[in-house]
């Protein structure tokens, strides 16, 4: 079956013509089914449930569906609750509740990963840079390191280019930056990363402390 089938799921016809395209082996349908890939999903899928309690004691909750072998391959921490005896794996529900990592954006681009091996972007350069930081945190609490790494890529080439933007993005992103900053730093901990997204600047080593006199 050549990709982008008519019969093929939306997610697999959208990336066709990008580089990042992975063959419907891979991402574990038929695409000469719709039938067979809509029944398979209710069969061996998990839900991802994440909401946060706000001061006056209402939880706001959303509730994403991936296939359990979508996950696993790309995720050990979503690998280990479903394969070990947890509750989790019993229920079939992973329940998020960090409000500073597990954010709507970042979990989707996740499960989008997990299907196409890329993830969207947004329509402005600053939307884009807190998107791959807020990403690049969240890959780590799942440990899917491939995912990670892009990320941190996708950002390094927003600061490696030359690119037009209005006083306003410039403005929005000098509100955003501190946002980032503490988003990165509070909540990974490969520091290489820190260059990237302006936490530090790249400092030599210091020597090695001599002999005790």
């Amino acid at each position: 079956m050549v990709r982008g089938h008519s019969s093929c799921p939306s997610f697999c016809k959208k990336f066709t013509r990008t580089e990042h395209v992975l063959s419907c082996d891979e991402l574990k349908h038929d695409c000469c089914s719709m039938n067979t890939y809509v029944r398979n999903a209710s069969l061996d899928s998990i839900g991802v449930i994440f909401g946060w309690r706000y001061e006056n004691s209402n939880t706001i909750k959303r509730y994403l569906l991936g296939h359990k072998t979508a996950l696993e391959r790309h995720s050990e921490y979503f690998s280990c609750l479903i394969s070990s005896k947890l509750v989790e794996s019993q229920t079939g529900m992973v329940e998020l509740d960090d409000p500073e990592v597990d954010i709507l954006d970042a979990v989707g681009a996740f499960l989008e990963y997990c299907y196409v091996g890329d993830y969207s972007e947004k329509d402005r350069v600053t939307k884009n840079f807190l998107l791959h930081a807020q990403v690049y945190v969240f890959a780590e609490r799942a440990r899917c390191q491939r995912l990670k790494a892009m990320a941190l890529r996708k950002a390094a080439s927003i600061c490696q280019k030359s690119f037009f933007t209005s006083s306003r993005d410039a403005d929005k992103l000098l509100e955003i930056f501190d946002q980032i900053i503490t988003l990165v730093y509070s909540h990974t901990s490969d520091r290489s990363a820190a260059v990237v997204f302006g936490i530090e600047n790249p400092k030599s080593a210091p020597p090695a402390p001599g002999p005790n006199p």
